[in-house]
């Protein structure tokens, strides 16, 4: 997914393609009524935890004071194996 926004409207553009390598993309251009309101919970950390991520493995992530880039907190990632966390965001589309 690509987005561009330009003045007060968003451009999105998605692209998926099936298990026969077939893509197809759609575009479309939305304008945001009302203030902006931000879909990560926590984004930043600076609750101290990691509530509302999921990790791969919890024992070797989790918040440490003093590692913000911004703040106080910031995510720890201790391991030579891949780790990630994640969040889902609910949206609509009206």
């Amino acid at each position: 997914m690509q987005a561009s926004n330009t003045s007060a409207s968003i451009t999105l553009t998605v692209t998926a393609t099936d298990n026969q390598d077939v893509a197809n993309s759609s575009t479309n251009t939305v304008t945001p009524i009302g203030p902006p309101i931000n879909l990560v919970q926590n984004g930043s950390f600076e609750t101290g935890n990691i509530e509302w991520w999921t990790e791969n493995d919890s024992k070797y992530t989790g918040v440490a004071a003093g590692a913000g880039f911004f703040g106080e907190y910031g995510l720890s990632c201790f391991s030579i194996s891949p780790i990630y966390t994640s969040q889902t965001l609910a949206t609509t589309l009206e």
